[in-house]
């Protein structure tokens, strides 16, 4: 025996353990799903999956415990991947995960995508037993379907480090509801010298999907999010918001009223409650290879209640539209959207914060890379056009010791926040997440002309 030929005999024995450990753990799978142990055959499944085993067989039945613990976005994934390897000369074996997907469609609710899957089937001639289970699966789309529950749980723990903390409010969610309007509190911040902290986030969202049937349904979500900052404990704040949206689906169109309530507390003091309710209408697409929301339209009309005495009190209407692909692993998503801030209360002329028009574009692209983790790359740009507030160009003593304030017209906002984050599922539900963001926030109005960077790791649990 040479030694070419001796190199590839010691390759074969060294992959058959391998090989023979996958066949072992893709039986263990089996026997636990054809027991009914669903939960421990998805484990089995999904460990085979990450680990690189693609086969039809395997796919087949990821997607089929998926489907009986309710997991019915992956089931449908998993058939779908199914269904473009299969021969379509097999007819058997294609029909056999058509069923699949046209059950799973319809247990999400898109009725007339399942039941074109099943007259599809009907047209191949299929056995009789099959055109009667098929014939059965169809009067049972006609019908009235059970209302059905979908409740899901995420908490998360975020820990990370803010460059340049004082420079305005920095958590995002006061820069999106607050839109820099405090920014008088913070008008020292240019001779201020610059404050870094760690933080603590700790958040938990619990949401609801009820279908009622007929196309009519109900979705709602509690989120909770706590941050603290440990050298800056002035920033500290608190985001709380419940949202409840009744819809109407019919075919690949869905209206809904979302109705949402938020509070913050900001400094441990509370600042801010907002009301809000509006219209959307969304045109979707469905097909084995992309899933789309071609367009998303929507208004809404809110309300700022604010705690202070500044009368910062306003009306906000907003509008605008987003687009959302999602191809395999990729996923697209782009939305702009126009507010029209108006002063419920009398301003002063020159120092009006509250009559604005703020234009906003977000774009967020995420992969799978490595068939390991997630990468992503968000990008938000915010205009910010204030109707009647001076912008202060810079401040200085005159010979009395009398602050003099140089001013530069109205007052203009540029935000711009990069987002880059990578992430990975270690066990079932549990995922942890790298993210950097680059903020610049360019303005006429000094004490608002910042930059800052953060850097951040946490780690989520989805029950």
């Amino acid at each position: 025996m040479n030694s070419k030929e001796r190199s590839h005999y010691i390759f074969l024995f060294s992959i058959f353990p391998l090989i023979l450990s996958a066949t072992t753990e893709f039986d263990q799978g089996l026997s636990q799903f054809n027991s009914g142990n669903w939960k421990e055959s998805y484990k089995i499944f999904k460990k085979l999956s990450k680990n690189g085993d693609r086969t039809n067989s395997l796919d087949f039945y990821l997607g089929r415990s998926a489907f009986e613990l309710g997991n019915y976005k992956e089931a449908l994934i998993a058939f779908e991947r199914v269904e473009i390897e299969t021969d379509d000369r097999d007819l058997i074996a294609k029909n056999r995960v058509k069923l699949e997907l046209g059950r799973t469609h319809y247990a999400l609710g898109e009725f007339q995508s399942s039941e074109k899957i099943f007259k599809e089937v009907l047209e191949s001639n299929p056995p009789e037993n099959v055109r009667e289970k098929i014939e059965a699966l169809l009067n049972m789309s006609r019908e009235k379907p059970l209302t059905k529950n979908l409740i899901n749980l995420t908490i998360n723990s975020e820990i990370g480090f803010e460059e340049n903390v004082n420079s305005n409010p920095s958590n995002e969610k006061m820069v999106e509801f607050l839109n820099n309007s405090n920014s008088n509190s913070n008008s020292n911040s240019k001779t201020e010298k610059q404050k870094d902290s760690l933080y603590l986030i700790e958040s938990a969202n619990i949401g609801l999907q009820s279908d009622f049937g007929s196309g009519w349904g109900l979705s709602a979500n509690i989120l909770g999010l706590n941050q603290n900052y440990f050298e800056t404990p002035q920033n500290d704040n608190l985001y709380l918001t419940a949202n409840l949206s009744p819809f109407y689906r019919d075919g690949n169109y869905r209206f809904g009223m979302p109705i949402r309530i938020e509070t913050i507390k900001y400094s441990n003091e509370h600042l801010l409650d907002s009301y809000t309710i509006g219209i959307k209408a969304s045109r979707f697409i469905e097909t084995q290879f992309v899933k789309a929301i071609i367009l998303d339209i929507f208004t809404n009309f809110k309300k700022k209640d604010y705690k202070t005495e500044n009368s910062q009190d306003s009306k906000v209407w907003e509008y605008g539209l987003s687009s959302m692909i999602k191809q395999g692993d990729k996923t697209l998503f782009i939305k702009y959207g126009t507010e029209h801030e108006n002063s419920k209360n009398n301003q002063i002329i020159g120092n009006n914060q509250t009559d604005k028009i703020i234009n906003t574009i977000s774009i967020l692209y995420g992969d799978r890379v490595f068939d390991t983790a997630n990468l992503m790359f968000g990008y938000l740009f915010r205009n910010v056009i204030y109707d009647d507030y001076k912008a202060l160009k810079k401040s200085y003593f005159d010979q009395n010791l009398n602050l003099q304030k140089v001013t530069d017209g109205y007052r203009l906002d540029r935000f711009h926040s990069l987002k880059i984050g990578v992430s990975k599922e270690f066990l079932d539900g549990l995922s942890a997440e790298l993210r950097y963001n680059y903020i610049i926030n360019d303005s006429n109005h000094l004490p608002s002309d910042y930059s800052k960077s953060i850097y951040s790791f946490g780690v989520s649990y989805e029950f």
